[in-house]
């Protein structure tokens, strides 16, 4: 996967990539695709074309269509906790057809997780090859054995955004449902199953060829830039956390006020296991141990810690919980303690996980000053 490139919308410098989130600060990134793939479709809809260096969307000459599946890592590119103010998805039309009409071409919402196996079709690659193991076909999220719920890739009918494409070179997609749809993966990574490139009409002709994440010429790679306002407060340290059964690292992230008088914080845990136990942890002391004896997690904490099991939680079926802490009673031994106006706190959420032999793992840690 390439770097990732953060740019601060004020003074456009390049600096090293971090999770650390910065006060309000407004921001760009540029992420890559990790994932891209074309949905041919074929008289037994198993062709496909993983590892070349382009996709394909709308209908070609002898009349079967084509639809491009494009992912991108948002949780890997911007701080949790962050709000997306403007999202763009700008691809290279490296081919239209000799006599070119023109021919609108949406994005939409992939509904089901797909796959990338080791296919590839050399030249121009219209036709696709067979598929292998892994790969996304007309028919298969998963080539042999998982497939779409409908030939064609299961996707969401509205359209995210729309252009009109005449020519090659430079496309872009852009409005607001798609930077909707990004803030709800950085808020649920488990949804995040990419977008389709898929021509509006699927007329005979209207295919378009766009570079692939894999083409040789690394401008013309597919990207999601990104623009977000980063969190309000909060810094994260420990990061990232251990992956756990999902694949993804668990992720903690502050909203709401730190001002001890409005007693309003929330506490948020995202990129969790489903249908899992969990529960808030804090403590004035920062650490960094590696657990064992059944844990796949690394202990953030250090010294007397609060450990909020009354309000132990269930993640639902996006995998996440948000916990409100009473900043005047936190639970330390037999007793409790109240948050004080210029103290820092650090926090991390244990919660129950299944990967490997392990039982449990950590989230992440986030460290607020109050005032």
């Amino acid at each position: 996967m390439a770097s990732l490139v953060r740019i601060p919308a004020a003074v456009l410098l390049v600096f090293p990539w971090s999770f650390a989130p910065q006060a309000a600060a407004q921001s760009q990134v540029t992420l890559p695709a990790v994932l891209d793939n074309t949905l041919y479709q074929s008289f037994n809809g198993l062709r496909s074309n993983a590892e070349g260096s382009s996709i394909f969307a709308g209908r070609n000459s002898t009349g079967l269509r084509r639809r491009a599946v494009l992912k991108f890592d948002v949780t890997g590119g911007v701080p949790a906790g962050s709000t997306i103010l403007a999202v763009r998805l700008e691809l290279e039309c490296t081919r239209v057809p000799m006599v070119v009409t023109p021919t609108s071409q949406s994005l939409h919402r992939v509904l089901a997780s797909w796959g990338e196996g080791t296919s590839f079709a050399s030249g121009p690659g219209g036709i696709g090859s067979g598929s292998t193991p892994g790969d996304a076909t007309w028919r298969h999220r998963f080539f042999p054995d998982v497939e779409w719920l409908e030939r064609g890739g299961d996707f969401d009918r509205a359209a995210l955004a729309s252009t009109v494409i005449d020519q090659e070179g430079p496309v872009t997609f852009e409005g607001q449902p798609l930077i909707a749809v990004v803030q709800d993966w950085l808020e649920h990574p488990i949804v995040n199953h990419g977008l389709m490139v898929k021509d509006d009409e699927e007329l005979v002709q209207s295919a378009r060829r766009y570079a692939s994440r894999e083409t040789l010429t690394p401008a013309f790679a597919p990207r999601l830039v990104i623009d977000f306002a980063g969190p309000d407060f909060g810094a994260t340290y420990c990061t990232p956390a251990v992956l756990n059964s999902t694949g993804a690292p668990g992720i903690l992230w502050a909203s709401g006020s730190r001002a001890v008088a409005d007693n309003g914080l929330t506490l948020t845990a995202t990129s969790l296991p489903l249908r899992s136990y969990g529960y808030l942890l804090a403590s004035q002391t920062q650490d960094n141990v590696p657990m064992g004896l059944g844990s796949d997690g690394v202990w953030c904490l250090g010294g007397a810690v609060a450990g909020f099991r009354s309000q132990t939680q269930l993640t639902g079926d996006l995998g996440d919980f948000e916990v409100a802490p009473n900043l005047s009673s936190f639970p330390i031994g037999q007793g409790s303690v109240a948050v004080q106006v210029g103290e820092t706190w650090n926090f991390q959420v244990w919660y129950r996980d299944a990967n490997r032999d392990a039982t449990s793992n950590f989230t992440d840690a986030l460290t607020i000053t109050f005032n």
